[in-house]
This record gives structure tokens, C-alpha cells and sequence, in this order.
């Protein structure tokens, strides 16, 4: 499947890919989606103990539907493991926001993007 399109196509393609949707923010004039699934366990060599995905998709807050851009970050099942399972999820999702973040500023310095 090529990049969503719109917010429909992204949430079908989040479906496809066993993820669910967490949310989504604003940031210097760009909206990032952000999804996430559960514990998954292909991949034995890579994460004998599982791993997690965790995806980030930018659109231009100027632009009605078009998403630019998007990427996933993937956990070992076991990171992090003296914090709460709820601890170990926010860890997560906050280095995707910060890996989208560096996205767009690095967009922004090369002004394909102009902040708003």
C-alpha cells in the first residue's frame, strides 16, 4: 500500500498492520498521527522475547489531507523492564514523538516547511 492519502486511508492502513491508533498532536504547524501495536513475537532472532512497533505520520496542518511523511520505530519486548507496563508504553511513544519532531525540523531547516 502507498502512503495514506487521508486520514481514512491511514486508519485502514494502521488496521492492516496490526497497529491501533494512540493519538495525535500538533507541532510547529504539522499534525503527527501516532499508532502502535501490541507485543509482537516473528521476528525470534532479532527479539527472542518480542518486540513492539510504534508509527509516526506527519501531515501539513496547511494541507487538507495529504500526509508527508511517516516512519516506525521498533522496542524490544524487554526494555526498560524496572518501569510499569504503562511507563514502558509512554517511553515509547515519546521517543516516536521525538524521532517525528526531528523529522520536521529537519524539514523545516531545509524549508521544505515553513512553521506556523
Amino acid at each position: 500500500m502507498k502512503l495514506p492519502k487521508n486520514e481514512q486511508e491511514l486508519d485502514e492502513f494502521i488496521r492492516i498492520k496490526g497497529m491501533r491508533p494512540v493519538g495525535y498532536y500538533d507541532y510547529k504547524g504539522q499534525k503527527v498521527y501516532l499508532a502502535e501495536t501490541d507485543l509482537e513475537t516473528n521476528k525470534k532472532n532479532e527479539y527472542p522475547w518480542g518486540y513492539y512497533q510504534v508509527s509516526w505520520w506527519v501531515r501539513p496542518l496547511n494541507q487538507n489531507s495529504r500526509f508527508d511523511g511517516g516512519s516506525w520505530l521498533e522496542f524490544d519486548g524487554m526494555h526498560e523492564m524496572n518501569h510499569t507496563t504503562e511507563g514502558r508504553r509512554d517511553m515509547r511513544i515519546n521517543a516516536a514523538k521525538a524521532n517525528a519532531n526531528e523529522w520536521i525540523d529537519n524539514n523545516l531547516g531545509t524549508q521544505r516547511y515553513i512553521s506556523t
